[in-house]
């Protein structure tokens, strides 16, 4: 897997996850992951799914937080830079929101 394409991957990833969590016999098929209808059990009890905390610090990071995750885990970002930095608040309103 190159380097450049590990957040198309992670995206695709947690979407097939969020299909296996959620629908009773998903199916999916993409470009880094595909399987036929699947049964997971047990499902988890968090609804409708456990929480998607995104790392990292890079703009693509950033607003791959935002559109899929339901927390941002920032790695040596001060809350002031954060309050600062118009692409976190953008991050912190769209996962906090």
């Amino acid at each position: 897997m190159p380097w450049e394409r590990r957040g198309q991957r992670t995206g695709e990833c947690v979407h097939a996850k969020k299909l296996l969590w959620t629908e009773d016999e998903p199916e999916f098929s993409g470009e880094f992951c595909s399987f036929p209808k699947a049964v997971m059990l047990p499902q988890p009890v968090q609804i409708p799914h456990p929480s998607i905390i995104v790392g990292g610090t890079s703009i693509p990071a950033l607003k791959r937080a935002g559109e899929i995750g339901d927390g941002w885990y920032g790695v040596e970002v001060s809350v002031e830079k954060c309050k600062k930095n118009a692409p976190y608040q953008r991050v912190r309103d769209s996962c906090w929101s």
